[in-house]
């Protein structure tokens, strides 16, 4: 039952379908079906487009089944080759296509069975007479620096770069970011120092902060949060038990350390998981108190260029049960602190005024 029954409060009207929500259910709709697949029905699709070619949303659901699905039903050599001819019609036709710039379009990824060493010359000769175009446009560069992400950094860097001239405000500083922190893992002595050499000259915060991005140290809070987050998605009793004690520690270690330092990501999480834990006990009063408590977390770089997955459970939690005008308020004071996610914070806070679902409604709130 829900809780506003129990404290009295009058119902509110459901959120309505917003065309924001309608379009991301339906992607996801999508990507589920083509992974879903099975060999009958991937065939059927195959002759399909043997006699009508230019359907864009079947090739996008054999890609997705090829890449999700396809070595279930056949050896790893057949799915290789019937991938590799999708991605070259698709970028042949629609180059600009997110699905090219995702797993299921790339094909030199490492320790990858499906990996395919023949392809990769030829496609990467069609990225690039792309990306080499006046004109080319932005999700173009996206995608060819995407696809050359794994074994050609400098040119990935190259179309990276290009783009976040043409678009300052877009992903590109932080997808540069991350390339250089790859490449100094894993590339050559010579990129490697070239990568030092611009991050040393390099002023965007956002790029330097995925740079410099690092899995918490062991024993540190913010590994103890990391690891409650974990406790607690494992769904059973026991793992919330321990999410709890691992957060509450969390809470009680960070305000004493330095506002500068990663405590306060750390404190965030195991606040909205404490609002999680709160909503599966149907404590309205404490899930809006911690909801308010990570609002007030010190601003770190996490914070600041990374997605927070755990931002949206409890605040899905509190929209189905009707809790708007708080989650509005923290909507527009985590967008203060959330660059990379302040877009959406916004126009989520403006859909529920107007009574409409916001794109990651509803994440699974407790039952």
């Amino acid at each position: 039952m829900l809780l506003l029954a129990s404290c009295g409060q009058k119902p509110v009207a459901p959120l309505t379908d917003s065309p924001q929500w309608l379009a991301a259910q339906k992607a996801q709709q999508f990507e589920a079906s083509g992974k879903a697949l099975g060999r009958a029905q991937a065939e059927d699709v195959e002759r399909h487009l043997a006699e009508a070619p230019d359907d864009l949303t079947g090739r996008q659901m054999l890609l997705l089944f090829y890449a999700g699905n396809g070595t279930r039903f056949y050896d790893p050599a057949f799915v290789i080759a019937a991938r590799r001819k999708h991605i070259l019609w698709l970028i042949e036709h629609h180059p600009e296509l997110p699905l090219l710039g995702q797993r299921p379009g790339l094909i030199d990824l490492p320790i990858d069975q499906l990996a395919d060493p023949q392809g990769y010359a030829q496609i990467k000769k069609e990225w690039l007479a792309l990306a080499a175009k006046p004109d080319a446009p932005l999700p173009v560069l996206g995608n060819a620096a995407a696809f050359l992400a794994a074994s050609d950094k400098p040119l990935a860097e190259k179309f990276l770069q290009q783009a976040r001239e043409r678009d300052p405000q877009g992903p590109w500083g932080a997808r540069l970011g991350a390339l250089y922190a790859s490449a100094l893992t894993d590339t050559s002595a010579a990129y490697a120092d070239h990568v030092r050499q611009a991050v040393a000259a390099a002023i965007d915060p956002e790029l330097l902060a995925n740079v410099h991005h690092r899995k918490p140290a062991d024993g540190s809070i913010e590994a103890l949060a990391q690891q409650a987050i974990v406790s607690y998605s494992q769904g059973d009793p026991a793992g919330f038990d321990t999410a709890r004690k691992s957060a509450l520690e969390v809470t009680r270690k960070a305000p004493g350390m330095d506002k500068d330092s990663d405590a306060g990501t750390a404190l965030y999480q195991a606040d909205m998981l404490l609002g999680l834990l709160a909503a599966r006990d149907h404590d309205r009063k404490a899930a809006l108190k911690y909801l308010q408590d990570a609002a007030g977390a010190p601003v770190t770089e996490d914070l600041a260029y990374f997605d927070q997955p755990i931002t949206y459970p409890l605040l899905s939690w509190l929209l189905k049960d009707g809790e708007r005008d708080s989650v509005i308020r923290f909507l527009e004071q985590f967008a203060k602190t959330s660059s990379v996610d302040r877009a959406q914070l916004l126009e989520s806070a403006a859909l529920i005024r107007k009574g409409q679902k916001p794109v990651w409604y509803p994440t699974e709130p407790p039952s």
